[in-house]
């Protein structure tokens, strides 16, 4: 029963990792851009 249980829990922590991961790069795509968009502000 324990077994299973931890099966299951190690499958769905693998499954949902890859989407953490994307949602982190996108954070950081995010926030990379906002920087861009405040130097070009301040050359303006």
């Amino acid at each position: 029963m324990l077994s299973k249980r931890r099966l299951s829990l190690i499958k769905s922590e693998s499954a949902s990792h890859p989407i953490a991961k994307f949602a982190f790069v996108i954070q950081k795509y995010q926030n990379s851009t906002k920087r861009s968009g405040n130097i070009n502000q301040n050359l303006c």
